[in-house]
């Protein structure tokens, strides 16, 4: 019972770092400047960006684990310890960002073009994007989405408890979003900034110690 409830845990916490990446937060920022939204305009943008998110997760899970049976265990333990190098590698990325921000330089061609386009954007095309961008996101499984499918295929055995795991990941996911836009909205104040970068902080750190885990094998 207890192994049950860590793991839900454990969902919970994949979800909400999930969250806080770095293409989240430069998704929700992006169209929280296109409109100067204030604190509940900038909670829209997120959960619709995080709806789109769910959606494409949803697809991609009714996939995976529609296949799961068919899957190896070697593989199992195989993607497991991919999704966990790769989570590593993110949250190095995230905390070298955070305790040193020069080793990067600049920004990137579509940081620039979504710059000058986003004083363009109305409010069908924020609307209609937001959705998009987010299903991109689902779409294309990124580290984040890796580890909660390695997850729950760990635990396809036992249909209930992997598709928990998979929803308690995706509601802690639009939860961590809806803050994640609510932060973003006090940018103007100063606050935000420094919220931000804790809550990246966190994450950072989170992320490492849950890529360990996967790599070592203790979450299959």
């Amino acid at each position: 019972m207890w192994a049950t409830w860590g793991l839900l845990v454990l969902a919970a916490g994949l979800g909400l770092r999930h969250a806080m990446a770095p293409d989240h937060l430069a998704a929700v920022g992006t169209f929280v400047r296109a409109t100067r939204a204030k604190t509940r305009q900038s909670i829209h943008h997120a959960l619709r960006i995080g709806g789109g998110h769910a959606l494409g997760m949803l697809v991609m899970g009714i996939v995976i684990l529609g296949v799961a049976h068919s899957v190896p265990k070697t593989l199992v333990g195989t993607l497991s310890c991919i999704s966990g190098l790769w989570l590593m590698l993110l949250s190095t990325w995230i905390l070298l960002d955070l305790l040193w921000p020069g080793w990067r330089f600049g920004m990137s061609q579509l940081t620039r073009w979504r710059e000058q386009r986003a004083p363009k954007m109305n409010s069908r095309s924020v609307t209609a994007g937001a959705w998009g961008v987010g299903l991109l996101f689902g779409i294309a499984v990124s580290p984040g989405d890796l580890a909660i499918f390695t997850l729950a295929l760990a635990k396809v055995a036992q249909p209930m408890l992997a598709l928990s795991l998979f929803f308690t990941f995706l509601a802690a996911l639009l939860a961590g979003l809806s803050v994640l836009g609510l932060i973003l909205a006090w940018r103007s104040q100063g606050l935000g900034v420094r919220v931000s970068q804790g809550l990246s902080g966190l994450s950072g750190f989170f992320g490492l110690g849950i890529g360990f885990m996967l790599v070592a094998g203790f979450l299959h």
